[in-house]
């Protein structure tokens, strides 16, 4: 038999091993990367008052956070009434039951009490629990949204959470917030990881003047879906510290993006009646971005009024700058439900660039929109394997020799040079700020208007004869590469599928329509390309530098949808290389540094949402066609400092006002540089 350890450091060992025997799959598929002592000691640290008695972790794990809250509370002589907690897989609850209960034997608490079950069952919270907690305290499982609907042998599936969750809010929620809790339960993303609505519950079983702290993946300040939590902290709540991983500190080595800790004190709900752009006391949230040694060496020292840069940076993020950023980018109907139509809102710009402004600087600034700008997103195709050939360089007549995926074979095919349109794929293709298109040897398989002879068959028809007009039929080789491809098998998971079977392949299809007069199209026929998918610029989703923008060629060749395209809609008259300079800026570029995602690896993600309301200069036709100057001087002279500097003195000029020195436009320049590289510097370490 098994000798049970007895100390709590023995537990605590014993938590420690059972967290290196669990399967990796298993711990991928549910979310399971614990928080660690020394992460929850420093939650604990800034969460924790000593009028708190009672402590809920609704995901618990093997109870790090658990244990970090009653050590803490018992190092600060106060004893707690309940340390609650919720586990969904039995053998992780057995092991965290056996380890709280313990921390609450030494630790001279109360009450324990770990339930195994699923923390968005309204049953297990009502019989087992309180309806609220001075502190509720987790780290939410990581769970993307494919595998919330995919997976049919998991228990969280999107629309039961949603449901248990609007049951929650009718049970628990005070009477005069339910509208509130149910709009913003109602509308978050479909898209949304588990965190999301895990976050929700956990904010509903804080009560009035209580605590809420979380361990949260960085994405909810970038994405979309993030904003309905964002709002939730603004307007039930009062976010008091935002703490990031500085430099060289990475908490969760394994996971794919990087990691906030978020606390917040839950409002009297008098206050929180209150829209957030009505309060007259709105409150400043502290953003914290802590290094290594100061985590490593647990020196807890951030309520002090010094700011040792050396350990950790820090700045306010006004909650009126916050709520305007929401404002902004939210044109969903569930924001205009929650806030007054007459909230003045513009632009907004990172608290970390206002700092460095002059003050009582109104910036002039704009969205992308507002300069006839549009942003969008490169092409997928649903199956590259297929679609993305290489040119050979070989031809004949009016074919070219092309080379196939291994998927296929790996085989060389001639097939019209008409059907092959070139593509950027990745930015190994890119050797320079412009698109060489002679160099390019990557190509689209693009066979609209081809049809294969067994689908021409099928519509030679007296019904169907008329529509067969507008196609061609394939040649030989072209015919016999679509033949194989509709026969290749994908495995996805514990499933088969054919090209034509897959998700994003399938839209492909339409069925012909005599009454409306529209043919059909076949599962290798790509639909129309936008101007989204041959954009005047683009710039890379995953960066390693600061974000910067590439110049297409003229005209515009196809670009993937690994990277973010903008392009001119026609108004201002904007020239590719006005369009390439204003992005090119150091204003734009750092602006893009610190609205994207940072990854694992040191990578920047940059989606299109960010760019949609990224602060512009809010330019005039004459000042654009300066801008169309500068970057074709960027080209013309070599990519020079001096060009470069124009450039950025002349975004400044727009923003702040041209009355402005030189030297005062120097000195922004230089503090907004270094606050890029500072940003590039920290997610690389």
């Amino acid at each position: 038999m098994i000798q049970q350890p007895t100390t709590l450091e023995g537990v605590r060992h014993s938590a420690k091993l059972f967290t290196n025997s669990l399967n990796l799959n298993k711990r991928k598929e549910f979310g399971q990367y614990f928080t660690g002592m020394s992460l929850g000691r420093l939650l604990a640290y800034l969460a924790f008052d000593p009028k708190h008695k009672t402590v809920l972790d609704p995901m618990a794990g093997h109870g790090d956070l658990l244990d970090s809250v009653a050590e803490y509370a018992a190092k600060n002589n106060v004893r707690l009434s309940h340390i609650d907690g919720i586990e969904y897989d039995k053998f992780v609850a057995l092991e965290c039951q056996k380890r709280i209960n313990s921390c609450a034997t030494i630790f001279g608490h109360k009450k324990s009490k770990i339930e195994i079950g699923n923390a968005f069952n309204l049953d297990l919270l009502k019989k087992k629990f309180q309806r609220h907690y001075d502190l509720v305290i987790a780290n939410p499982p990581y769970i993307r949204y494919q595998s919330l609907s995919e997976n049919t042998d998991s228990q969280f599936h999107q629309t039961e959470i949603r449901n248990e969750l609007l049951n929650i809010v009718n049970a628990i929620a005070p009477h005069n917030e339910k509208q509130i809790w149910s709009i913003l339960v109602k509308n978050y993303s479909g898209l949304a990881d588990l965190t999301i609505p895990s976050w929700i519950l956990s904010a509903l079983l804080v009560k009035p003047g209580g605590k809420l702290a979380l361990v949260v993946p960085d994405t909810w300040r970038t994405r979309d879906y993030g904003r309905i939590v964002h709002y939730l902290m603004l307007r039930l709540f009062k976010l008091e510290y935002i703490v990031e991983e500085g430099l060289g500190l990475n908490w969760f080595p394994d996971a794919q993006v990087r990691t906030n800790l978020i606390v917040a004190s839950r409002l009297p709900t008098a206050e929180s009646n209150l829209s957030v752009a009505l309060r007259k006391n709105n409150y400043d949230t502290r953003v914290i971005s802590i290094s290594s040694h100061y985590f490593n060496n647990q020196l807890f020292d951030l309520h002090s009024p010094t700011n040792d840069t050396n350990n950790f940076e820090r700045y306010d993020l006004s909650c009126d700058v916050q709520l305007d950023s929401l404002l902004n980018v939210s044109k969903l109907s569930w924001i205009k439900q929650l806030e007054p139509n007459e909230h003045d809102s513009s632009v907004s710009i990172s608290q970390k660039i206002l700092n460095i402004l002059p003050e009582k600087i109104i910036p002039n600034i704009c969205r992308p929109s507002d300069l006839d700008i549009g942003v969008g997103q490169g092409l997928r195709t649903g199956c590259n394997e297929f679609f993305y050939v290489t040119k050979t360089g070989k031809s004949k007549g009016e074919d070219d020799q092309i080379e196939v995926s291994d998927k296929f074979g790996g085989g060389l095919y001639y097939i019209p040079r008409t059907t092959l349109k070139s593509v950027i794929k990745n930015q190994s293709q890119l050797k320079s700020d412009e698109v060489e298109i002679d160099k390019i040897k990557t190509a689209i398989l693009d066979l609209k208007g081809w049809i294969h002879p067994n689908d021409y068959g099928k519509l030679n028809t007296k019904e169907g004869g008329h529509l067969l007009k507008q196609f061609r039929i394939m040649p030989k080789e072209l015919s016999k590469l679509v033949n194989l491809a509709s026969q290749v098998k994908f495995h996805k998971k514990n499933d088969v599928k054919f090209i034509y079977e897959l998700s994003a392949v399938k839209t492909n299809i339409r069925q012909p329509n005599l009454e409306r007069k529209l043919v059909p199209r076949f599962w290798y026929m790509l639909p129309q390309f936008a101007k989204r998918h041959m954009p005047t610029i683009f710039i890379p989703r995953l960066n390693h530098t600061l974000p910067t923008p590439k110049l297409n060629s003229e005209p515009p060749i196809l670009i993937d949808a690994n990277f973010i395209s903008l392009w001119s809609n026609g108004g201002h008259g904007w020239k590719p290389e006005g369009l390439f300079a204003l992005f090119r800026s150091t204003w734009v570029k750092v602006c893009m540094e610190l609205r994207g995602t940072p990854m694992g690896g040191g990578a920047l993600k940059i989606e299109a949402t960010h760019l949609r309301d990224i602060p512009l200069p809010k330019l005039n036709i004459k000042e654009v066609e300066k801008m169309n100057l500068l970057g074709r001087d960027l080209f013309d002279k070599g990519n020079g400092i001096h060009t470069q500097n124009q450039i950025d003195f002349f975004v400044l000029k727009s923003i702040i006002g041209s009355e402005n020195s030189n030297e005062l436009l120097k000195n922004i320049n230089q503090k907004l540089s270094a606050i890029g590289q500072s940003k590039v510097n920290i997610r690389r370490k």
